[in-house]
């Protein structure tokens, strides 16, 4: 993308729908078409459309860095302390399994 190009809007992240509409004003900010979902308003990100577009860390990634700092293998990161076995167990069970 080259320098003052806008974005592609990504699709809402709820129901999929493409067509995402632009609100002007003030703060300006994005809404799906479809369900209403509004995106965060202008000036919590290099722009409006760097706002739509991002996305929340999926469940099974989040669940495994958290598994990864308790078991102290996050690089540069450590527990900080006696690990919670309790909240590692229920972590692990957690994690999806492939296979």
């Amino acid at each position: 993308m080259s320098e003052g190009e806008t974005p592609e809007l990504l699709p809402c992240p709820f129901c999929g729908c493409t067509t995402i509409k632009r609100r002007e004003g003030e703060y300006p900010y994005h809404v799906c078409d479809w369900c209403g979902t509004e995106g965060p308003a202008e000036g919590r990100f290099d722009g409006v459309e760097q706002g739509w577009n991002v996305r929340a860390m999926p469940a099974a990634d989040l669940l495994q860095a958290m598994h990864n700092y308790l078991c102290g293998e996050a690089p540069g990161i450590t527990s900080g302390g006696q690990r919670n076995s309790e909240l590692r167990a229920r972590i692990l069970a957690a994690i999806p399994t492939t296979g």
